[in-house]
């Protein structure tokens, strides 16, 4: 139940970094959070390089990322790699 808590909490602070990809983030919430946000979102995308359903579901989620039901699948595939 921890780390579906924990996945689910990733997913929701993600979510906005993952709308603003390739823009200028740190005017929102400043540069500290980004870099950290900036450093989780790579560790996501590497622990899912070479899946293609994880990496395909992170491309949908960034593709719309106000999807509950979106966030909802990339967290159970956080749960499954951790």
């Amino acid at each position: 139940m921890v780390i579906e808590t924990v996945a689910a909490g990733a997913i929701a602070f993600l979510s906005p970094y993952l709308a603003e990809a390739g823009k200028s983030f740190a005017k929102k919430v400043g540069e500290g959070v980004e870099e950290k946000t900036a450093a989780i979102y790579q560790s996501i995308k590497k622990k899912f390089a070479g899946d293609t359903d994880a990496e395909r579901t992170l491309a949908l989620v960034e593709a719309k990322p106000e999807s509950d039901a979106r966030r909802s699948s990339l967290a159970e595939v956080l749960v499954d790699k951790m």
